[in-house]
Parts: C-alpha cells; structure tokens; sequence
C-alpha cells in the first residue's frame, strides 16, 4: 500500500527543484539532470517524477521515464553508415 502525500506527477520544466536529486547512480542521474527536460520536449520520452506532497511538493524525490526505443551511439554510427551507401 502507498502512502498517499506520496504522488507522481507529470516532469514539468521549472516547476520542481531538481538541483540536489541523485538516484544513487551516475548515469541515471547524468541523464535527469541532461536529458529528460530535452527529450520530454522532443517527444523521444515521458518522464514522471514523485514527490512527496506532505513535507515538500516541488522537491524531486524519484523518477521514471518511459521512452519508445533505445539506439546506442555505436548503433546509430552503424544505422547512418548504411543509409549514406
């Protein structure tokens, strides 16, 4: 069962304080800090983020990001240097 004041909500630029949120995990926190603002906007993913309304409601205590497909940098080489040929 959850607790009730804990709740996500829709990543909204500006509208939470993101600055001291870390995961515990490097890259995951790299890319919420670099990435889930510019990808919400290009419609490459949709972030949520979880927030705890009874003790501070815009600071970010979780996140998810639901995105359609992956392509790793070297993929995306390989995938360009075919579609060149």
């Amino acid at each position: 069962m959850h607790s009730p004041e804990l709740r996500f909500v829709p990543y909204r630029r500006r509208a939470f304080d993101y600055a001291n949120f870390s995961c515990g995990d490097e890259n995951l926190d790299e890319w919420f800090h670099l990435f889930a603002g510019q990808n919400q906007r290009m419609n490459r993913a949709r972030t949520f983020l979880l927030i705890n309304e009874a003790v501070d409601s815009s600071q970010v205590i979780g996140y998810f990001s639901l995105v359609n497909c992956q392509i790793t940098p070297l993929d995306a080489g390989r995938i360009l240097s075919t579609l060149r040929a």
